[in-house]
């Protein structure tokens, strides 16, 4: 989206670029522009919100690169509201966002009052309220652009009305809440970005590619908006921090930036620095590098070690080690459990699996754990057990309903508006509706079992409006261009590559695209093809005892009557991760 308002859209005429140049991280901005945003305050917002001389800023990421400007709308008098009927709804929001930044930045600070307000009961002196917040005494830069927040606001960031001393207020209720200290809160796209520019990690123009990739090798899930580490993503910063530590250094990381920048100025040869990295990089891979092994406890029962572990088909947990008498017991970890949270008591439940869980006409119902979770068995019939069921507590009666409810599915609801034939059915993430190409999955509100073929319509007819708008281009033999997460991709069937920063997705032709999917790495499979087995030295295992570390309580602050002055935001790239 910045790519395309920077390049221009028809607007009065013309097709001028509406931003500058996007893939930077620079807080500068031109003089000449600085007079006309300046003379854009006067204009709109008053000569008291227009400080004395220019806001400069000074770039908080360390290797920040200076030589493109800040981000900035081309010309500050092109307001948002002038050049909407031109733009998309995406588009629309990313400028205003730029423009906001922009003329905020050199607007004076806003003033704010931190205020604490008491309340009490004529009937009874025991009886007080206190509210803490803060009042707007001058909102300066706020008359244009206030800050978005990743965290929940505190009752300090709380905005309190005018208040008087010895004033009555009415009653409307009263509610009682308990709060639990937090933990911090995981890295959100924004906050992590914000993470690596201070750690000088990485680029503008990279920042996008690093998120997807953790993302796309299954290091982190997305979750809420969060990034939450899976057990492969535990494992791998494991085994890399304790056999190639150097090379995970956040400061080896940052100084590596700084020789690429060396490199570019004729400053260092680059035969020389890539020879002294490539020198350490071979000793440390020929080495007996260790696999990590993480430390739950012992079974009770015989004093073996459990752990869990990551292989080829993903993380599973084991009792006890190979040895010359036989093989440990595995049981693989279902997908919705998570191998960091995972406790000793879990574990040993799991390995006691396959259980009976009762009895059915058709024999005994087992709870069993396989590659896709954990599922039911009875007979030849089996169930992949729902996610909202808890295996702990499954009754006999709820085991056979849900047995029975698989049989029912997938089922037929009829044709489409295509002539394609609906199905429901349910899969590893949940129930959903099918139709030729097309997956849409069902609401909460929607009942697999008791579905119709108009709501099933509905649900598709909206994946396929919802996909158009991400679609760019649509090639023979389903191959098509689309819009993802973090930028445009090449698709064909269940295989997805992002193309690179310095390709127009719409100038592809399918040949492009056919060459682009024939050159991508290929993605990790599950099965291996066996191969003859060849007598080799064991790996070591690095084992790590999983330890849960205590939350820290803060300690509580007196709120105090003070006036605070809020500095406007620096101007750079925008903190919602929009830009990359």
């Amino acid at each position: 989206m910045a790519q395309q308002l920077y390049e221009g859209v028809d607007f009065e005429g013309s097709s001028d670029g509406l931003i500058t140049y996007m893939r930077t991280d620079s807080v500068n901005i031109a003089a000449e522009a600085v007079s006309e945003i300046r003379e854009l305050i006067s204009q709109r917002y008053g000569v008291d919100n227009l400080p004395k001389s220019t806001n400069l800023y000074k770039s908080k990421a360390r290797n920040a690169q200076e030589a493109h400007e800040a981000i900035r709308p081309t010309s500050a008098m092109r307001i948002p509201a002038q050049v909407k009927r031109a733009l998309g709804a995406d588009h629309y929001r990313l400028y205003e966002l730029v423009w906001q930044r922009a003329v905020a930045s050199q607007m004076i600070p806003a003033t704010l009052r931190q205020v604490t307000v008491q309340f009490s009961n004529q009937s009874s002196d025991q009886d007080v309220f206190r509210a803490t917040g803060s009042r707007v005494v001058d909102p300066g830069f706020m008359n244009v652009y206030q800050e978005g927040r990743d965290e929940e606001d505190n009752e300090e960031n709380t905005v309190l009305p005018s208040l008087t001393e010895g004033e009555k207020v009415s009653l409307n209720g009263i509610r009682a809440e308990q709060h639990f200290t937090e933990p911090k809160a995981r890295y959100s796209e924004a906050t992590l970005v914000r993470e690596l520019e201070a750690r000088g990690i990485g680029r503008p123009s990279t920042y996008a590619s690093i998120l997807s990739t953790l993302v796309d090798r299954e290091y982190a899930l997305l979750e809420r908006r969060r990034f939450l580490p899976t057990a492969m993503g535990f494992a791998v910063n494991a085994f890399l921090t304790e056999n190639f530590k150097t090379f995970v250094d956040y400061e080896f990381t940052a100084t590596m930036e700084e020789d690429l920048d060396r490199i570019a100025s004729g400053e260092a040869d680059r035969s020389t620095v890539i020879e002294t990295f490539w020198t350490r990089l071979q000793e440390l891979l020929g080495q007996d590098n260790e696999k990590p092994v993480f430390v739950l406890g012992k079974d009770p029962a015989s004093d073996d070690e459990i752990s869990w572990r990551v292989g080829p088909y993903g993380p599973y947990v084991q009792r006890g080690e190979e040895t010359p008498a036989g093989k440990p017991v595995r049981k693989t970890l279902p997908p919705s459990w998570s191998a960091p949270a995972l406790t000793l008591e879990k574990a040993l439940w799991l390995l006691s699996l396959p259980r009976v869980m009762g009895k059915s006409e058709e024999g005994d119902i087992t709870l069993e754990t396989g590659r896709f979770g954990l599922y039911l068995k009875c007979g030849t019939r089996t169930a992949a057990l729902p996610a909202d069921v808890d295996p702990f507590v499954l009754a006999t009666e709820q085991a056979i309903e849900i047995l029975d409810n698989a049989s029912r599915l997938p089922r037929e609801l009829g044709l489409g508006s295509d002539g394609e034939v609906v199905t429901v059915a349910i899969g590893r993430f949940g129930p959903y509706v099918r139709c030729g190409s097309t997956f849409a999955s069902l609401t909460k509100e929607d009942d697999p079992y008791s579905i119709e073929l108009d709501r099933g319509r509905e649900l598709i007819e909206k994946k396929r409006e919802s996909d158009a708008k991400r679609t760019i281009t649509t090639f023979s033999d389903g191959i098509k261009i689309m819009r993802g997460r973090w930028g445009p991709e090449v698709i064909e069937g269940k295989v997805r590559v992002r193309l690179p920063k310095d390709q127009d997705p719409e100038k592809l032709s399918e040949d492009d695209c056919r060459r682009i999917l024939a050159e991508a790495p290929a993605r990790r499979s599950g099965r291996k093809k066996t191969k003859k087995k060849v007598t080799s030295k064991k790996k070591k295992v690095s084992k790590r005892k999983m330890v849960k570390k205590k939350s820290k309580t803060s300690a509580g602050k007196k709120s105090t009557v003070k006036a605070t002055k809020k500095t406007s935001p620096t101007v750079g790239t925008p903190n919602d991760g929009e830009v990359g």
